[in-house]
């Protein structure tokens, strides 16, 4: 429920709701370890605070930047997939030519509505989180026209012997995209930052400061900045979900070139 809040929201609005929610917990926090260890308890313990907060920053620092890495590279690879599944689709097309009329003309309508599909049907699915199997048919169709195909010439059964390749390929692909696009951080790694930030705050509010303003200035830098990390891991864990999901361009443009290539075949792609 709140994730999906959440990722209706513009990147800027999460960074804002997430980013006021860990300082406000932070000033709640201060206020009520104030209340009950009075600052002289704690000014007489600043030296254990400040060794025990060093090891517990390292340990949660080195955890969230491993986290923020992970998310990065997955944000990457999911770009790096949807290019590679619009290329395979043009690769199909490509080298479908070469087959006699009454079979690479279905394999490159069906590859067309494939890539229509994908831009107009599953993206809006993507940005809800929900699984797409629009474009999975047509897929299934072009797997069923080379099977019942029977390469005669020797240029033919070459160029058939890649065909079946990047088909497969091309499948993988679209598992890949899917499966990047729905999984994201585990529940217990959340656990683990939100608990860690909770407890790296805590002991910044065990200090005894002389200024209590000072003292919130401090503890809200230093949640503003997990809050910053902790946006860039929402927004990049689910690359493909939201009001700011990557954009199908890899599909659109291959569409484009498909159609620049070959003009004969119907007319899908429409402005959005």
């Amino acid at each position: 429920m709140i994730a999906t809040a959440l990722y209706a929201m513009p990147t800027a609005m999460i960074g804002v709701v997430v980013i006021l929610a860990c300082i406000c917990m932070t000033i709640v926090m201060l206020l009520l370890i104030h209340r009950l260890f009075p600052f002289e308890i704690r000014h007489a313990h600043n030296d254990v605070v400040g060794f025990i907060i060093a090891v517990v920053g390292v340990i949660y620092a080195v955890t969230l930047a491993f986290v923020a890495v992970i998310v990065w590279e997955e944000s990457n690879e999911t770009q790096k997939v949807m290019y590679r599944e619009a290329a395979l689709v043009g690769d199909v097309v490509r080298d479908s030519s070469i087959l006699p009329e009454a079979v690479f003309k279905p394999v490159q309508d069906a590859m067309l509505r494939y890539l229509d599909t994908v831009v107009k049907v599953e993206w809006p699915q993507h940005k809800k989180n929900a699984r797409p199997e629009a474009g999975l048919p047509e897929l299934h169709k072009v797997h069923a026209i080379l099977a019942d195909f029977s390469p005669t010439t020797p240029g033919q059964q070459a160029m058939f012997g890649t065909l079946l390749p990047q088909l497969n390929a091309l499948f993988d692909a679209r598992h890949e995209r899917i499966f990047l696009a729905m999984n994201g951080v585990d529940h217990v790694v959340w656990g683990v930052i939100l608990l860690g930030g909770v407890a790296l705050v805590s002991f910044t509010c065990l200090f005894g400061l002389q200024s209590f303003l000072l003292h919130i200035l401090m503890a809200g830098i230093l949640s503003f900045s997990i809050g910053l990390v902790m946006v860039m891991v929402v927004v990049l864990d689910y690359p493909l979900r939201g009001a700011d999901q990557l954009n199908p361009a890899p599909y659109v443009l291959m569409m484009e070139y498909l159609k620049q290539e070959y003009p004969g075949t119907p007319g899908m792609l429409t402005q959005r």
